[in-house]
């Protein structure tokens, strides 16, 4: 029953997960505030596995007509170098190179990043800088 137990706390925090990472803020950040105030410690590779599968689903179910049209288009260029699909196929490039280093910074300081910015208090502060920001 207990196992039970957890898979629905897993269930509902990567519901959370998957129903605000199309919306315009910090869906981690708020995921880690509704585990706070909902007393839920989730942790390892099987909630990383549920609430990150959450939210490649959001994002593939939102934006499945953008991402086709990318792929078809970019495709399509490489395949026949159209130039009508040149700003599709270098979108692609663009998404790609600009990954890369979040991707590079994230692996080479994983430990720095775990120990020191994972509290609910840096998330706060955080998401109010950021507000302030936007404003």
């Amino acid at each position: 029953m207990e196992d039970v137990f957890l898979w629905l706390k897993y269930l509902f925090l990567g519901l959370f997960q998957g129903v605000t990472e199309p919306i315009p803020i910090s869906s981690s950040g708020h995921l880690q505030i509704a585990q706070y105030f909902f007393g839920i410690e989730a942790d390892g590779l099987t909630f990383e596995l549920l609430v990150n599968s959450a939210s490649l689903f959001a994002v593939i179910l939102v934006y499945r007509q953008d991402i086709m049209r990318l792929i078809t288009n970019g495709l399509n260029y490489v395949k026949h170098r159209e130039p009508a699909d040149k700003s599709e196929f270098m979108f692609i490039v663009y998404l790609v190179i600009a990954t890369i280093p979040a991707g590079v910074i994230g692996i080479l300081f994983q430990d720095y990043i775990s120990e020191n910015l994972a509290g609910v208090k840096v998330v706060a502060v955080t998401l109010i800088i950021t507000g302030f920001a936007l404003f």
